[in-house]
């Protein structure tokens, strides 16, 4: 994977925009990855993740490595989760707003 700033950045942030306006919480989450493409891949993402954190507007409430599952929980792509990895990805996910308690209270 080569590098270059991601423009999608710009584009959520102007989504971001738009649902503040309209009085409405967007979070950013990083998504699942594969360990082995993760690994191979580590140097951009972090590159991605430092982008992210400085010009990224959102809320961002996990860190890059929080959803980097076995490989065997991966489907056919990179994204997709079989039904374990889904179950994984889940309870992780629970742990990390159970984690972030002003994340509650705002979707409460």
């Amino acid at each position: 994977m080569a590098y270059s700033y991601w423009d999608g950045i710009d584009k959520i942030n102007q989504f971001y925009s738009f649902a503040q306006e309209n009085q409405v919480q967007v979070f950013f989450l990083y998504p699942q990855y594969p360990e082995s493409e993760y690994k191979l891949n580590v140097l951009v993402i972090t590159k991605y993740s430092d982008d992210l954190s400085k010009h990224l507007l959102v809320p961002i409430i996990n860190t890059p490595t929080d959803f980097i599952l076995a490989d065997s929980l991966f489907f056919d792509t990179v994204y997709h989760l079989n039904g374990k990895g889904v179950n994984a990805k889940n309870k992780k996910l629970i742990e990390i707003i159970r984690s972030k308690n002003n994340i509650i209270h705002l979707i409460n």
